[in-house]
């Protein structure tokens, strides 16, 4: 039976040599751990067919993580010089990585709600991890306000996890935007496109007024656009004090404003509501004053 002997002398260049490689594999690997944790594929399916798009992510955390592993390894095997231009070239690669979310793209359309949800099966590429979208950074929970004014909430606690939109008015419609964020940190726009549904009436027209006693009785044009519903209420309102009268639609209608003050002069506007809501006033109408209403007495001739 053969054995293999080895010396002192050749066994400490054995272990030495084993020892390095051991390390240069270590190095080795934790990087490329770094990196696929770092660096990840996605693509975006927008819901209803939206926009696609795929890019690579590599934070400026992977650079900082990366930089020692480099240099670890490098002294392992290169001189004092050598190591120091590797180092440097290992780290303008990384820093020369592209750094890119990806957007969730949302074509929502209305369907009478206030209220909507997406949900994450429709952008699960920006959460390759499968660990969430939060509100923040930190990795909070909490409503996010959006540019127009509606509010989006994270949640993923359902299976799958969703993203709840509530819209500004119910009757918007155009492009809604914000910001929320993966477990990480890294921020993900997300770009609500609103359409369809019923919106509120546009503006009635030609507002005009006629004074009474204490009131007065405006008139006006129906909005050319009722916002796909038929309008229920049409609403005047006094330009001093906020006095109001309605009357009921789809047709235009008279109206008369109660509780006016007598001697003081008052402009109107008018405004249409749907079950979207109430739509923007009319220009105001002209101005009147009310006046009490006068008796004359004649003297019996006789």
């Amino acid at each position: 039976m053969h054995t293999l002997a080895l010396s002192p002398c050749a066994l400490r260049i054995f272990l030495t040599q084993f020892k390095k490689l051991f390390f240069y594999f270590l190095n080795f690997g934790l990087m490329q751990a770094l990196a696929r944790r770092y660096s990840r594929s996605r693509e975006l399916a927008g819901a209803g067919g939206g926009m696609k798009s795929r890019q690579r992510l590599f934070a400026p955390a992977a650079v900082r993580a990366l930089l020692p592993l480099c240099a670890a390894t490098c002294r392992g095997f290169f001189t004092r010089k050598l190591c120091l231009v590797l180092t440097l070239t290992c780290a303008a690669l990384f820093a020369a990585a592209p750094t890119f979310a990806c957007t969730i793209t949302w074509n929502l359309t209305k369907t009478g709600a206030t209220t909507y949800t997406l949900s994450s099966t429709n952008f699960s590429a920006c959460d390759t991890d499968g660990f969430g979208i939060y509100s923040d950074a930190m990795g909070n929970i909490t409503n996010v306000t959006t540019s127009q004014g509606g509010t989006i909430v994270p949640d993923y606690a359902p299976t799958p996890y969703v993203l709840s939109y509530t819209l500004p008015s119910a009757g918007f419609t155009g492009t809604d935007s914000s910001t929320v964020y993966d477990l990480y940190g890294t921020p993900i726009p997300v770009v609500i496109n609103v359409s369809g549904g019923v919106s509120v009436p546009g503006a009635p027209t030609s507002a005009s007024a006629t004074a009474g006693n204490a009131q007065a009785t405006v008139t006006f044009t129906a909005p050319a656009s009722n916002g796909g519903a038929a309008i229920t209420t049409y609403t005047a309102t006094a330009s001093l004090g906020g006095a109001t009268g309605t009357c009921a639609g789809p047709a235009a209608c008279s109206i008369t404003v109660t509780g006016l003050t007598n001697g003081t002069a008052y402009t109107f506007s008018v405004t249409a509501t749907n079950s979207a809501g109430t739509g923007s006033a009319s220009a105001a109408s002209n101005s009147v004053t009310p006046q009490a209403s006068q008796s004359i007495s004649f003297a019996n001739p006789g």
